[in-house]
């Protein structure tokens, strides 16, 4: 005799048959159904532990489980789907989900997945623990993956560019402290922020700008370096927009080189690219800037600039800028002494 799948209407009165604490056979028999199909529809909740049995996941699991052609990893293993799940309602990202289950393997045994895996879960129209969408958990929360589009000609205009290439190795492999780069973080109604990180370091510096034009974002540079031991200015590297177009007068003011990344590769300054994205904390995209004084602004930054980093050593970035200046001025100490002591006959 051929048993026909339980309806999504039938998974709602289970669910509301289990927040009301019915059992098994009671709700077999309000149904109709054999106490088997009602034990194993509540199984993969039940294996989970800590899920509650929702109509909405189940019925999504059970079309998942209807199709026999190519079906993912995760929807392979409902446990494990389900587990991922949990993970990424908690805000941990596909990275951080894969992370923990190399590090700890006895929580799934026998299980693994690629980062790629669990994004394409993500982006398929899943749900969380709370029947709300999964993606609203990830940094970014979009709803779809970024198509790359074709890519434009650049026609900015920057006179005297070096391109990055160019760039002398002891910069890109982070061998010294004084190496910069420059970005803008645009806010609601394109209002920009000036941003500039040390890439050793990774101290930050943030102005609030009014319009972002070229004069006065170089000014705003000016600003934040004139507050700066020499020891810590010997390069800057921007990106080809528009508002760095008066580099040449930072590199001329401070005698230093200024470079500029390939177009469309933000990559080739991710430091202060990921600086963006903690600032982001803080600062949403779409943030109306003229909620922010230039106090909340400077707050951010040292928020940022005392939080301790792995790639430091869990040292903070002002820790270090303070023994830099401590070397420097000890250095420069000793060198005069030396000069001022006079030389033995």
């Amino acid at each position: 005799m051929h048993v026909t799948r339980l309806t999504f209407y039938e998974r709602q009165i289970i669910e509301q048959c289990v927040k009301s604490g019915w059992g098994i056979r009671q709700m077999a028999r309000h149904l109709g159904r054999g106490v088997s199909t009602i034990s194993n529809e509540l199984k993969p909740d039940k294996d989970q532990g800590r899920l509650p049995y929702s109509a909405k996941r189940a019925q999504m699991r059970a079309e998942r489980l209807s199709h026999n052609t190519n079906k993912r990893k995760l929807d392979k293993d409902p446990l494990f789907g389900d587990w991922v799940r949990e993970k990424i309602s908690l805000d941990w990202s596909p990275e951080e989900v894969v992370g923990r289950l190399k590090e700890f393997p006895g929580e799934l045994p026998g299980r693994s997945v690629c980062a790629e895996t669990i994004y394409q879960f993500v982006y398929d129209d899943r749900l969380d623990v709370q029947d709300k969408p999964l993606y609203r958990h990830l940094r970014t929360r979009r709803d779809r993956r970024i198509k790359q589009g074709k890519r434009r000609t650049n026609k900015t205009s920057i006179p005297e560019r070096v391109p990055i290439k160019e760039r002398p190795a002891i910069i890109s492999n982070r061998k010294r402290y004084g190496d910069w780069e420059a970005d803008s973080l645009l806010g609601k109604a394109r209002q920009p922020i000036a941003v500039q990180l040390e890439r050793k370091s990774r101290l930050i510096r943030l102005t609030k700008l009014s319009g972002g034009s070229a004069e006065e974002t170089a000014q705003a540079i000016s600003r934040q370096l004139d507050e700066l031991p020499a020891v810590f200015i010997k390069s800057m590297t921007f990106d080809n927009g528009s508002e760095f177009a008066r580099h040449t007068q930072i590199r001329d003011d401070y005698h230093i080189p200024t470079y500029f990344c390939r177009p469309y590769k933000s990559y080739d300054k991710g430091g202060v690219e990921n600086g963006n994205k903690l600032i982001r904390q803080y600062i949403p995209k779409g943030a109306d800037l003229t909620n922010y004084t230039d106090q909340d602004i400077y707050q951010i930054q040292e928020r940022l600039n005392n939080r301790p980093r792995k790639v430091l050593k869990y040292r903070t970035p002002n820790e270090i800028l303070q023994a830099q200046i401590k070397q420097s001025v000890s250095l420069n100490t000793r060198t005069s002494v030396n000069l001022e002591t006079p030389l033995k006959p």
